[in-house]
């Protein structure tokens, strides 16, 4: 994930001043979980060539930062897939706590 997320990771999900070690087990743990469930949604919306490139991305060392780059200029409506399973998140986050 882009540095810039997983600061408004830190925002979003108030952990600012948990120690830095602590934050950055929360928001693996978080990326985690917000990349599979993007994947899953955005992976079946790319079009037939897209979907081709992105097996051939597979089969490298590609970084999720390029995946999720890829996606993004592929599957109509990628950002808002991604906000919508961060606001996911953040209502099991809430349920869980309650």
């Amino acid at each position: 994930m882009e540095p810039n997320f997983l600061q408004q990771l830190v925002t979003k999900f108030d952990i600012a001043d948990y120690p830095v070690e602590e934050q950055h087990k929360i928001l693996d743990e978080m990326s985690q979980i917000i990349m599979e469930s993007t994947l899953t949604r955005a992976v079946p919306l790319l079009p037939v060539e897209a979907a081709v490139e992105y097996d051939k991305m597979l089969e490298t060392d590609v970084g999720i930062s390029e995946i999720f780059t890829f996606l993004q200029l592929n599957v109509p409506g990628f950002d808002e897939i991604v906000s919508e399973e961060v606001a996911t998140l953040e209502k099991m986050l809430k349920i869980a706590k309650s």
